[in-house]
C-alpha cells in the first residue's frame, strides 16, 4: 500500500509537471507570435515611411518633368531623369534587404564567421557610395582570428550598420571604424561601430526620429538598414547599445554570443 501510494504522488506529480510544460510552451509560443507580429508592424511602418519619402520625391519630379519644365535645357533634363533612376534604384535596394532578410531567416543555416572578413565585405558593400562622399574606414584591435557561429544572416549586421552610418555622411564626408573585444569568459563578444555623422544617440534622446528607436536613421536610406541590423543582432540573443560619439556621432555598440547556440 505504500509502495503504490508513493508511486500514486509521483505520478500526480508527473502530470501536473507535464500540464506545467504544456502551458509554458503554448505561453511561450504565443509570446512569439505576438513578438512576431509587432515586428512585422514596426517593419511595416518603416517601409511605408520610406517608400512614402521616395515615391513623393519621384513623384515631384516626374511631374515637373511631364510640364516639361526642363524641355529647353538637356543638362538639366538628363539630371532629372538620373535622379528619378537613382530613387527607384534606391526603392529597390530597400525591397532588397528585406526579402534577403526573410529568405536567409527561413534558411537557418548556422555557421562560423570570421568577423574581419564580415566587416570587410559590409565596407566593400558600400564602397562607391563611400569613394564618391568622401568616407574613411578603418579598424581598430581587429584580431582576424575572430569568429563568430552564427546563422547566414549574421554578416548583414555590419552591412546595414555601415550603410546606416554612409547616408549619414552623405554631404559631410567623414570615417567609420571598427573595433572588438572579446569576453572569454562571458563567452561573449563586444564590437563597437563609430561614425562621424549624426549622433543618433541624441536624437533618440530628444525624440527626433521618425518613429522612436525603431526608425533611428541618418540618411534618406537609414531606417530599414538599421531596423533589420537590430532585428539580425535580437535574432543572435545579442544587444545593440547606442551612444553618442563625444557628439560628433554615433558609436554602436553590439554585443554578441560567440556561440549563439549555446544561449
Amino acid at each position: 500500500i505504500n509502495v503504490l501510494a508513493n508511486l500514486s504522488g509521483q505520478a500526480a506529480l508527473a502530470i501536473e509537471n507535464a500540464q506545467f510544460l504544456k502551458e509554458r510552451e503554448e505561453m511561450q509560443a504565443k509570446l512569439r507570435e505576438e513578438q512576431t507580429l509587432k515586428a512585422i508592424g514596426d517593419l511595416a511602418g518603416i517601409v511605408s515611411h520610406e517608400m512614402g519619402n521616395i515615391l513623393g520625391k519621384a513623384s515631384q519630379r516626374v511631374q515637373l518633368l511631364m510640364m516639361g519644365k526642363y524641355n529647353s535645357n538637356p543638362d538639366q533634363l538628363k539630371e532629372s531623369l538620373w535622379y528619378v533612376d537613382g530613387l527607384i534604384a534606391i526603392a529597390k535596394s530597400i525591397w532588397s534587404s528585406i526579402t534577403e532578410y526573410k529568405d536567409k531567416t527561413v534558411a537557418n543555416v548556422i555557421s562560423i564567421h570570421p568577423l574581419a572578413d564580415d566587416i570587410s565585405r559590409a565596407f566593400n558593400h558600400s564602397k562607391k557610395l563611400m569613394d564618391t562622399w568622401n568616407i574613411k574606414t578603418s579598424t581598430l584591435f581587429m584580431n582576424s582570428r575572430i569568429t563568430i557561429i552564427g546563422v547566414g544572416t549574421l554578416p548583414d549586421i555590419f552591412k546595414h550598420l555601415v550603410i546606416n552610418s554612409v547616408y549619414g555622411m552623405e554631404t559631410t564626408g567623414g570615417e567609420i571604424t571598427y573595433s572588438a573585444k572579446v569576453m572569454p569568459d562571458k563567452g561573449v563578444i563586444e564590437i563597437v561601430q563609430e561614425d562621424t555623422g549624426k549622433s543618433l544617440a541624441e536624437d533618440i534622446a530628444n525624440h527626433r526620429t521618425c518613429g522612436g528607436e525603431f526608425f533611428a536613421e541618418q540618411g534618406k536610406q537609414g531606417g530599414v538598414s538599421f531596423y533589420i541590423a537590430k532585428q539580425i543582432i535580437y535574432d543572435h540573443k545579442g544587444s545593440l547599445e547606442l551612444q553618442s560619439n563625444n557628439g560628433k556621432g554615433t558609436r554602436f555598440v553590439i554585443r554578441l554570443p560567440l556561440d549563439f547556440t549555446r544561449v
